[in-house]
């Protein structure tokens, strides 16, 4: 339960790599102004405007002839597009961890300061379309109810489960670290590579054709291009107090498949660092080719502005540790 309970607050952390996206796609289009329509609005005026409401005036302009009723059309940015946009700023500003992000998010919540606070619904979502007048804000439309659906008022008050359906947090943990190494990688005189280099496990004589495709999250090459450390990222929870750690099985065959094939001596498997777990481990693995298996637990609280700025990985102390390592056993 500690484990899960820190792996999700840093979901959270992570959380602002996404709110900075949105803020920097909303930046760019409100440069271009927002996006206004008509809305048909009565009122009652000093001078006529569109067409006068006769009924209406002999309501409640009977003795004041000095006013009109009138009913008119009037371009507006206060329109449901640019409600849903605000509220959606509203919700991120209250989940935001980083300062930059709550910065960027307030600034732009003061851009929509003439736009109507209302409460979202599904229907007024469903009821928003699209043409060629506001087509250019459907990406952060899109965005908008992808935050709404997940930033639920369950999650809100702090059931944040479904902060998950948000993204792949593997897949994202994986990118986040591949941005912290890309620098201490070239520090050393290594080229990291994500996804590859891909190599086939089997090849079949009867197709001619190789099959089952291997794609190492994360690769250190050397000078040659040849992979020297080969590491995968884990959104797992482990546990400590196991013999395995709680690894699976799988991804330790994984580990094996990668050290076979690629001739490689030094792996790693990055976890979130959690309760229990927080110095590295090492697994020997057995076979003709001997290989290690480093396991080490990150901790990533604070640090999902790597994603933006690379010269601030080089703060994060235990990644430069793996890389020094496992440089210095090779060289």
């Amino acid at each position: 339960k500690g484990g899960a309970s820190q792996i999700d607050v840093q979901k959270h952390a992570l959380l602002d790599v996404f709110i900075l996206h949105f803020c920097e796609a909303l930046h760019a289009q409100l440069l271009q102004g927002k996006v206004r329509n008509y809305i048909s609005r009565e009122e009652n005026l000093g001078v006529i405007k569109g067409r006068l409401l006769i009924e209406k005036q002999m309501k409640y302009n009977l003795s004041h002839r000095e006013r009109l009723f009138c009913r008119y059309d009037e371009l507006s940015e206060d329109i449901e597009l640019n409600q849903v946009i605000k509220y959606t700023l509203s919700l991120l500003l209250a989940r935001c961890i980083s300062q930059a992000a709550k910065k960027q998010v307030s600034e732009l919540l003061m851009r929509f300061d003439g736009i109507s606070d209302v409460q979202v619904s599904k229907v007024m979502l469903d009821s928003i379309q699209f043409d060629r007048a506001n087509s250019r804000y459907q990406s952060i439309f899109e965005q908008c109810v992808m935050f709404i659906n997940s930033l639920s008022p369950d999650v809100v008050s702090g059931q944040s489960n479904l902060i998950s359906l948000l993204f792949d947090m593997n897949r994202l943990f994986e990118a986040w670290l591949a941005a912290c190494l890309k620098p201490v990688a070239w520090k050393h005189g290594l080229r990291l590579r994500e996804q590859g280099p891909r190599k086939y496990m089997a090849y079949r004589p009867d197709l001619e054709r190789d099959v089952f495709q291997m794609k190492p999250d994360i690769s250190f090459l050397d000078e040659n291009n040849d992979p020297v450390i080969i590491a995968d990222a884990k959104w797992k929870i482990l546990d400590s107090e196991e013999a395995k750690l709680g690894i699976s099985q799988q991804d330790l065959y994984q580990m094996q498949a990668y050290a076979n094939r690629y001739g490689v001596s030094k792996l790693v498997l990055f976890y979130p660092r959690q309760a229990g777990l927080v110095g590295q481990r090492t697994l020997l693995l057995k076979g003709a080719f001997s290989s290690n298996v480093q396991i080490v637990p990150i901790d990533i609280n604070g640090q999902s502005l790597s994603l933006l700025n690379w010269s601030r990985c080089l703060q994060n102390k235990e990644v430069i540790d793996i890389c020094l390592q496992t440089r210095l056993s090779i060289v």
